[in-house]
């Protein structure tokens, strides 16, 4: 799903989808962080959703919060 500027929320029809950032903490292994958390949402009827492309960031950034508490490498390194 593409979301535009100004794209009728599909739930109540009545409303505009605004990108939205909102705070997501997570715990892994006993490490705590805040994430930003990405989605969509209507200020007319509340509902949230989250784009493919949105859903994806989210997803990496959980990823990387990871793979930091791990003590995995997280940059790729050129020239080697």
């Amino acid at each position: 799903m593409t979301i535009l500027h100004e794209t009728p929320c599909p739930i109540c029809e009545a409303g505009l989808l605004v990108p939205q950032t909102a705070k997501n903490e997570v715990i892994y292994q006993g490490h705590t962080r805040t994430l930003p958390l990405l989605m969509w949402g209507c200020a007319t009827c509340g509902s949230e959703q989250a784009s493919a492309q949105q859903a994806c960031d989210n997803k990496r950034a959980m990823l990387a919060f990871r793979k930091e508490v791990d003590g995995l490498l997280t940059e790729v390194i050129h020239g080697s």
